[in-house]
């Protein structure tokens, strides 16, 4: 009984964050374009319902000269708006930590001095039952044919192993648990999204974003089937 009214009270949480973010238009570190987003930098995609918020800290970060401290680079929280924060490029450790606990390291990312452009981490999975899981990736080269936007999925729903996606009709490959999708690239505008659970074809998720032309966009699938399933678009490329 305890443990569903605890997480009952962390759906209510978090249905509260998304909605303070969609009203807020997200946040997330400055950048170098006119989405917010930098040309060289780093995120977190947040898809754990379990998990507290994160923080990523850089081991290049300069300290303040006043308390020491060392800024986190970037917190998120599940399912909520980030962009790319910037990072130097140079040979770094990326920690990843639990929000405002710098010395509670959960996992890290090694990068070289040539590797860094845009570096996605993903977080998904859950504490009580599978584990927390994590992956990362430097972004690709996209190119994206001209008056089309660009969409792909990234799993991180627990409770299904493999997931569909279609988008305006057209569907997409089948992604597996922690995986990246390929792009397909269809007419901008309102988007209609549905995802399936590919064992029994269930619609765990479904709705409408509204995307811009000329844009490539991430939709992140989190939580829990039979629980609470969120999904978000994040900006890829501006």
């Amino acid at each position: 009984m305890q443990k569903g009214q605890s997480r009952f009270q962390l759906l209510v949480f978090y249905l509260f964050l998304l909605l303070l973010s969609a009203c807020s238009g997200g946040s997330g570190g400055g950048g170098d374009d006119a989405s917010g987003n930098a040309r060289e930098g780093v995120r977190i995609l947040h898809a754990s319902i379990e998990l507290a918020p994160l923080d990523v800290y850089s081991s290049i970060s300069p300290q303040d000269p006043d308390s020491g401290a060392i800024a986190p680079t970037q917190r998120a929280s599940f399912m909520q708006d980030v962009f790319f924060a910037p990072a130097l490029r140079d040979e770094q450790v990326f920690s990843i930590t639990t929000a405002k606990r710098p010395d509670n390291v959960s996992f890290t990312v090694p990068v070289d001095q040539d590797q860094l452009g845009r570096l996605t981490v993903v977080v998904f999975g859950d504490i009580s039952t599978f584990g927390v899981r994590n992956t990362s990736f430097f972004e690709p080269e996209v190119e994206i044919p001209e008056g089309t936007v660009g969409i792909r999925v990234i799993h991180g729903v627990t409770r299904a192993q493999d997931i569909e996606a279609s988008f305006n009709g057209q569907s997409v490959d089948a992604v597996t648990f922690g995986g990246v999708g390929e792009y397909i690239f269809i007419e901008p505008g309102d988007i209609e999204y549905l995802i399936r659970r590919k064992v029994d074809q269930r619609v765990i998720a479904s709705g409408v974003y509204s995307l811009e032309e000329d844009k490539a966009y991430t939709f992140l699938v989190g939580g829990e089937v039979e629980y609470f399933v969120s999904v978000r678009p994040y900006l890829d490329l501006p």
